[in-house]
């Protein structure tokens, strides 16, 4: 009795033990396998942050690039912003406005026209200067060109033949539309001035016109209005020594 007695409680302690080991065993496998998942964790985690680490580092020296590419703008645009204000002065400063501009176009076409350098810094020069003109000025009259009216009386000298005046316009009409002979003073007039040698300028407009011109050492100044007379134009010359230094 004592036998079976001893044996029963050697078994329970047996499956006492085995239980324990396997609870054991159980718990430390549970274990490892945390710590297997913590080191893993950790070791993504650890990945994860040296990754971010280079991309803040990568875009830090972006930043820093951008920053100085900034800088480096705002100084050419400092520098060109100079450059523009100094172009801007000395346009204000060297190119013609309003009557300036309009006597360098002036100018500009004369040369255009070939008239001599000489010529044109002559009367600039003299243009300051009181001028010695002749006690009268001359009239006198010529019937405009058009396209039916191609006859006498279409020209006019000036100076002994120095200058010769002509004019052209434009066909006139009657109050029914139909065309006639003579020119229409309302509409635009052509008149030539031609000098002794070939040389020709031009006035055109509405009448009145006015023109001057310089030949040799003297200047003829024009004044050109519609005549009393229908078809005529009356011309007004002027003719002045240009006088010396």
């Amino acid at each position: 009795m004592s036998l079976g007695l001893r044996d029963s409680r050697a078994a329970r302690r047996r499956r006492f033990r085995r239980r324990f080991i396997f609870v054991l065993a159980f718990f430390g496998g549970l274990f490892a396998l945390g710590w297997s998942a913590y080191q893993s964790g950790h070791a993504l985690a650890r990945l994860e942050v040296d990754i971010l680490d280079d991309q803040v580092g990568n875009l830090t020296a972006e930043l820093d690039e951008s920053r100085r590419r900034i800088a480096t703008l705002e100084v050419e645009n400092r520098k060109l912003a100079g450059e523009r204000e100094t172009w801007r002065q000395r346009y204000d400063a060297e190119v013609p406005k309003g009557r300036e501009k309009e006597l360098f176009n002036h100018v500009q076409e004369q040369i255009a026209n070939e008239v001599p350098t000489d010529r044109l810094r002559l009367m600039i020069e003299a243009a300051g200067r009181k001028l010695t003109c002749a006690e009268a000025p001359a009239t006198k009259r010529f019937i405009v060109r058009t396209t039916l009216y191609q006859g006498r009386d279409d020209t006019v000298d000036f100076g002994n033949g120095i200058v010769t005046v002509t004019a052209e316009g434009e066909t006139a009409t009657d109050p029914s539309g139909k065309v006639e002979a003579w020119f229409d003073p309302a509409r635009t007039v052509t008149v030539a001035f031609t000098e002794l040698g070939g040389r020709r300028t031009v006035a055109s407009g509405r009448l009145p016109l006015h023109h001057s011109m310089v030949v040799g050492s003297e200047e003829f100044r024009f004044a050109v209005k519609p005549g009393e007379r229908r078809g005529f134009v009356e011309v007004t010359a002027d003719r002045c020594a240009i006088p010396e230094k």
